[in-house]
């Protein structure tokens, strides 16, 4: 026989619930190195990927252009790095 008494549940927060953050794939393509692809959080900027790749002193490109170093890296992104020594030049 039931009691007509009804009862709640105790329900614990479960860490499933919460989705992980989405990765993006984004690929690095360096002079005289094989393209490499890496996996950054959503909110990384082009600074943090290129300082994370030790990039400095090189002429960055991304998405076929140059982009501010704060432009913020999307899904299948392409960041291009060429020497300065290449890229540049003296002019006469």
């Amino acid at each position: 026989m039931t009691s007509g008494v009804k009862t709640k549940e105790h329900v614990t927060p479960v860490d499933a619930d919460v989705p992980p953050p989405v990765m993006l794939t984004v690929t690095i393509g360096q002079l005289g190195h094989k393209l490499a692809t890496i996996q950054v959080t959503p909110g990384t900027t082009l600074r943090e990927a290129v300082l994370a790749q030790g990039l400095q002193n090189t002429e960055i490109r991304l998405r076929g252009a140059n982009m501010p170093l704060t432009t913020l890296l999307e899904e299948g992104d392409l960041i291009i790095s060429a020497p300065d020594a290449v890229v540049g030049g003296q002019e006469a």
